[in-house]
């Protein structure tokens, strides 16, 4: 439930002691956490972003392999501290 005076947010327990999450701080006296929050336990609409970030990875990955990477790329060495290109021709 939400204290809409406040702007805090009040979750109670199984046993009903209140707990209040305010300005990202949670105030208890008792505070035992267990489980794992799974993905059916987020809302529709955080679902649907996660989904649309991986559908948009995908994407981005599957736009990025079809592209042809010029041998010259494909054989420059680099590392933190030295490039190494490989022989570099030029025309007349």
């Amino acid at each position: 439930m939400q204290n809409r005076s406040h702007g805090s947010n009040v979750i109670c327990d199984a046993s009903g002691s209140r707990l209040t999450i305010d300005g990202g701080q949670i105030n208890a006296e008792n505070l035992n956490l267990s489980g794992k929050i799974t993905f059916s336990d987020l809302t529709s609409s955080a679902r649907n972003t996660i989904n649309g970030a991986v559908t948009k990875a995908d994407d981005a990955y599957a736009l990025a392999s079809k592209v042809q990477v010029p041998d010259y790329i494909k054989s420059t060495y680099i590392d933190s501290a030295t490039v190494r290109p490989p022989p570099l021709r030029g025309a007349r």
